[in-house]
């Protein structure tokens, strides 16, 4: 589960650049958390939230994210990784899917992924 400090900034509709802003200064037992971008992320940091969900238990993931890319009807899967102690990792995977929900079950690869049917 998120740590609550950090579940308490995660936003919806928010590009990931605005979300890093959030998370920036969050607090753990006094200290602010460090937070770094994998640089597998740096490409995709214009995408824009849709959804998110606790990692899953007994992993270092902290988050799932699934973000839409600006200029296509396609997804990624982002997460937040716990890197050690008050020090967290922003990961992108950079194949999409094509679909916005796919990407909060780790368990599906994107090539499993389904058109959305809306």
């Amino acid at each position: 589960m998120a740590t609550q400090a950090i579940h308490d900034r995660l936003r919806k509709d928010i590009t990931f650049v605005e979300l890093l802003g959030n998370l920036k200064d969050v607090q753990i037992d006094g200290a602010t958390i460090k937070l770094e971008v994998d640089h597998r992320a740096l490409p995709y940091l214009d995408h824009t939230v849709v959804g998110f969900t606790d990692g899953p238990m007994a992993t270092k993931v902290e988050a799932v994210f699934s973000g839409k890319d600006p200029d296509a009807e396609k997804w990624r899967r982002f997460t937040l990784q716990r890197e050690g102690y008050r020090h967290y990792r922003l990961m992108a995977f950079p194949t999409p899917f094509n679909n916005d929900i796919a990407p909060l079950s780790p368990g599906i690869p994107p090539s499993a992924s389904r058109a959305a049917h809306h």
